[in-house]
This record gives structure tokens, sequence and C-alpha cells, in this order.
């Protein structure tokens, strides 16, 4: 026991640094990287570290509220001893001005089987809050990305149907995929999004059990800045701004 927790805490102090800036914004975000040790195996979990001038973004982006509930020294632990659990995390900064930033966040995971899958937030740089979309754009533009996102995503659903209908796809499978995408809502749609180089992105939750995930059709939809042009409101803080 004294040597695991020796060999935490120099997994934890055995880090390096460096810094990451965008265009517009004096928010520098370096890179805390705690390497972790299985056997002969090495991962790395790298965590976004803004500066003290935004304690509030420091507290959203700190490794206990991205690590999935867990503690930074029990997923340091237990990848010590079985190589399981969370055995990497990464990021990237798709935006930043003084008000809003827009960054993913990327995990590895290792149970049954490996499993890869993302995190996007877009938080006030203030309050370390989830800014939402409501805050940029109109109702009318929030209409607008529903019922686009909707009709996009049913197309999608059948384009898959299509392509897989010589693998005696089950009939129930596209339906729960249509009556799930019938019932989104513009909150649920609206809500998991990130501003990107060319527009924002929205996507939603996959529906499908692990065993029908060749079916899930792709759920990322990209709208550009143009498109939401005529939709935004004289408070927004980041649309008014991007003239693309």
């Amino acid at each position: 026991m004294k040597y695991c927790l020796l060999a935490i805490l120099f997994l934890m102090a055995y880090q390096t640094t460096y810094a990451q800036t965008k265009p517009g914004s004096d928010i520098i975000i370096s890179t805390k990287t705690v390497f972790i040790h299985y056997q002969g195996q090495k991962d790395s979990l790298m965590f976004p570290e803004v500066s003290t001038k935004y304690p509030a973004l420091t507290e959203a982006l700190s490794p206990k509220n991205l690590l999935q509930g867990d503690k930074l020294e029990d997923v340091v632990a237990n990848y010590q001893k079985c190589g399981c659990g969370i055995t990497g995390v990464t990021y990237s900064v798709g935006f930043v001005n003084a008000d809003v930033i827009s960054i993913e966040i990327y995990y590895n995971r290792m149970d049954d089987h490996p499993t890869s899958f993302g995190e996007w937030l877009t938080l006030d740089v203030h309050t370390g809050k989830p800014f939402t979309l409501d805050n940029e754009i109109t109702q009318a533009g929030v209409d607008y990305l529903t019922a686009r996102y909707k009709k996009w995503l049913t197309q999608n659903i059948n384009d898959e149907k299509i392509v897989k209908e010589d693998e005696d796809a089950q009939k129930d499978v596209y339906d729960d995929l249509l009556n799930s995408t019938e019932a989104l809502t513009p909150k649920v749609i609206t809500s998991d999004y990130i501003f990107a180089d060319k527009g924002i992105l929205l996507k939603t939750d996959t529906v499908l059990p692990q065993e029908a995930q060749d079916h899930e059709p792709n759920r990322v939809l990209l709208i550009t800045y143009a498109q939401l042009k005529p939709y935004i409101k004289s408070t927004s803080v980041v649309l008014k701004n991007i003239h693309k």
C-alpha cells in the first residue's frame, strides 16, 4: 500500500505543460499531463489548465470535473492495478474569446472492450457554467436549428436503412431511430454544441445498444455561420463578431 501511494504521488507530480492560445483572447490554456503506468505499458492523461485569472473556468475544467465522476488518484491507481478504466484523456480548444470557450475532451477507456468517446463543452469564461445557444440566437433561430437537424438526421437514418437492407437489419432498429429523432426537443438539439472554425457543430446522443451500433447514423451536423446570420441576437458575444 505504501509503495502504491508513493507511486501515485510521483505520477501526479510528473507533469509537463505547454501554452495554447487562440486569436482574440488573452486566455492561456496550459496542458497538465499525468503519465500512468501498468507493467510495461504507459499512457497519459492530458488536462486543460486555465490561468488563475479565471478561477471559475479553472474549476470547471479541472480533472475533478472531467474524469466522469472519478478522482484523479483513483484513475491512476486503477490503471496501475489492471491497465483498465480511463486509459487516456486529451483535448482540443475549438474556439475561445474574452467571454466564451468551446473545448472538446477526448477519452479512451478499457473495460470489457476498448472504447473512445468525446465530450463537448461550451462554457462562459467568467462563470465556468454552460453557455447556451439561446444567448446567441433568437427563438426563430432555435426553431430553425431544430427543424434542420431533425430533417437531416431523418434523412441519414433512411439512407443508412437502404445501405444496410441486404444485411437483414431488423426493422424495429430503424423504427426506434426514427421515433427517437421525432421526439428530440429544441433544448436537446441545441444543448450539445461547440463553436468551430466554419460554424457551429450540433450532435445528439446515440440511442442504439452496443450490438446494434453499426446501424447508428452520423449525428454531427455543421451549421455555417452564414446560415445563422439571420438569427443573431443583438446581445450576442460570439456570432456578431464572426464574419465567415
